[in-house]
């Protein structure tokens, strides 16, 4: 029974040193598991910051597209002046427009005289203020006013610099072409709105041609 007992010991000692040896290997495998979830999550994250950066490149990269491609349009009207200078109004503008302002925005009134005199005169408009599209996710979605200057005609018609028009008479902008084709369409137009963005907030300017 000595020798029985002793055999019974051994085989406890050698049970023991077994499973001491696996919670060893089950300790490593749990640290090599948790060390390669961290490795993994720290591979997505630099792969989601990599894709941001890209991201961020292209759309200023189509920004600069953009803008380039106004200024290029506005080229044959203008002196090459970035934004207009002080005595650039518009010859009898601030007594052929009135306006007044509404809950919704504002309301305002242009001589039909006055408007045939700026559609007379590209060069001039050009210089009331520099025009720049807008862009978000890679596309335009508005053009944005600035260089609005006292006395200019975007002044005279509630404008102010940083405003962004995202339509006209419910045609949106979208493209250089969407502003072209607006410009054709609504030449003969006796009610013009135009839809406002202005720090952050909607608005309308509404301009009624009048006699």
């Amino acid at each position: 029974m000595t020798a029985l007992q002793a055999r019974f010991d051994q085989t406890d000692a050698r049970l023991a040193a077994v499973e001491t040896k696996l919670d060893g290997v089950a300790a490593t495998l749990a640290a090599m598991a948790a060390s390669t979830e961290k490795e993994a999550q720290a591979a997505v994250a630099a792969e989601a910051r990599r894709e941001a950066r890209t991201k961020e490149r292209e759309q200023r990269r189509v920004e600069r597209r953009a803008s380039s491609l106004s200024d290029t349009l506005r080229d044959p009207f203008s002196d090459g002046e970035e934004t207009p200078r002080a005595g650039r109004g518009i010859p009898g503008a601030a007594e052929g427009i009135q306006c007044e302002e509404t809950p919704d925005g504002s309301k305002c009134t242009m001589t039909q005289a006055l408007l045939d005199t700026i559609l007379a005169n590209p060069d001039v408009l050009a210089k009331q203020a520099r025009i720049v599209p807008s862009m978000r996710d890679g596309r335009i979605d508005g053009y944005k006013l600035y260089g609005v200057r006292p006395g200019s005609l975007p002044m005279l018609l509630n404008f102010a610099s940083g405003d962004m028009v995202t339509g006209v008479n419910g045609l949106e902008l979208h493209s250089l072409s969407d502003a072209m084709g607006i410009y054709s369409k609504l030449r003969g137009e006796s009610v013009l709105n135009f839809e406002i963005e202005r720090k952050g907030e909607q608005t309308t300017i509404q301009v009624t041609i009048v006699e």
